[in-house]
């Protein structure tokens, strides 16, 4: 996050440094009418323009990240209650297995002592 800050207010400085060296005024043609104003002002106006679009498009693509972030958090949620309950499935059919192998062998243990 700090370097961010630093990148951007580097940048920033840059910028003003540059429309402060080419301060002529200039003809700008807005389509409908031709304006006279200073090219420092044109290069700040762009500037900002570009970085509240740039900030525009960050905060629509933070939002979609969110909403996939929660989207994949509930996936997660909902898979990890299945295998619980799988888990809890698997091991109750051990238990099961396991109770009749030894009922099992109990059943047997007679049988193999009158032979």
């Amino acid at each position: 996050m700090q370097k961010n800050l630093i990148i951007t207010l580097l940048f920033s400085i840059v910028i003003a440094v540059f429309a402060i060296l080419n301060a002529a005024p200039i003809r700008v043609n807005l389509i409908f009418s031709k304006v006279e104003i200073s090219a420092a002002l044109v290069i700040l106006i762009s500037a900002a323009l570009g970085a509240l679009l740039i900030y525009s498009i960050d905060v629509v693509t933070k939002m979609k990240s969110t909403k996939t972030v929660k989207g994949l958090e509930k996936d997660l949620q909902e898979a990890q209650s299945a295998f619980m309950h799988l888990k809890g499935q698997y091991d109750d059919l051990v238990a099961s297995v396991q109770t009749k192998s030894e009922q099992s062998a109990i059943q047997e243990a007679p049988n193999n002592q009158t032979t």
